[in-house]
């Protein structure tokens, strides 16, 4: 159904949907503050949301075919190369890997 949902382990009851993909979710992965959230779709796009307030907190494009998955790796991993504390990466059905500055939505570079 495109949504999200966010449960409470404890209990089991559902906290919060999030909506805004216009196709289905393939991969969510929780940045290591836990306070943001990034979603990868058939929609062709990553969503990166503010798990406080359940809003889209930006729309990141680039893709040409599916989402696959997303993961947030420390900036630090590379040695901080890209001079930025965490790097969101997307991998699609498109050939290619990328690498973005989830503070910003910029693309940092394309594996092919």
């Amino acid at each position: 159904d495109s949504t999200i949902k966010l449960w409470n382990l404890v209990n089991g009851q559902e906290i919060r949907t999030l909506k805004g993909h216009s196709d289905s979710v393939l991969s969510i992965a929780f940045d290591d503050k836990g306070m943001m959230l990034a979603s990868s779709s058939k929609d062709k796009t990553v969503k990166l949301w503010n798990l406080v307030t359940g809003e889209v907190i930006r729309t990141i494009k680039g893709h040409t075919e599916k989402v696959n998955s997303v993961v947030f790796t420390s900036g630090t991993s590379y040695g901080n190369a890209f001079n930025i504390s965490e790097i969101l990466i997307s991998a699609s059905n498109d050939n290619t890997i990328k690498l973005w500055n989830p503070a910003s939505g910029e693309e940092i570079r394309t594996l092919k």
